[in-house]
Parts: structure tokens; C-alpha cells; sequence
């Protein structure tokens, strides 16, 4: 039970510092769909930087800072339907730094 409040706690702090610096934490256990990750980074071209799992984090490192990118023809289609590259379980995007 402790360990549950301090966590959520450090949760709570790190979205408020995140939020100074004028930026959001998104935080997902099993990943993001295709519609969330248009929804917070994509739609508007947005930089994220991503913490990987462990085994990717092998590969390429801890994090990884990105910019995801879209075709026009996957935008309009995003924009009549939210979840309409939600079956794609891969994202294309552009490295921009690694850890």
C-alpha cells in the first residue's frame, strides 16, 4: 500500500514538472494505440521522447526521442476515423536523439 502512494506521488510529480517546462507525460504499461499516439504527438507534429521496455531498450537505448510521421493519405484517413490505423502495430517515425 505504501509503495502504491509514493507512486503515485512520484507519477504526480513528474506530470507537474513535465507540465512547467510546458510539455505532458503520457504514461502506458502495455503501449499506445495508433489513435493515442496521432491523438498526443502525431496530429500536430509534436517531438516525444519514448522510455523503452527492456528488451528494445537493448537495442536502442533507454530512450529515445522521436517525431513520428504520417503520410497525407494516413492523416486524412486519421482525421475521418481516429482508430483507422489502430491494426498496424507498428509506427513510423523519425529518430531524433537516443540515448
Amino acid at each position: 500500500m505504501l509503495l502504491s502512494i509514493l507512486k503515485q506521488q512520484m507519477d504526480f510529480l513528474e506530470s507537474q514538472m513535465a507540465e512547467r517546462c510546458g510539455m505532458k507525460l503520457y504514461k502506458s504499461a502495455n503501449g499506445f494505440t495508433q489513435e493515442e499516439i496521432y491523438a498526443y504527438a502525431g496530429a500536430k507534429d509534436c517531438v516525444a521522447t519514448l522510455t523503452l521496455s527492456q528488451e528494445s531498450a537493448r537495442v536502442y537505448g533507454e530512450t529515445l526521442t522521436v517525431a513520428f510521421v504520417y503520410y497525407q493519405k494516413e492523416r486524412i484517413a486519421l482525421e475521418k476515423d481516429k482508430t483507422a490505423l489502430n491494426d498496424i502495430s507498428n509506427v513510423k517515425a523519425i529518430e531524433l536523439l537516443g540515448s
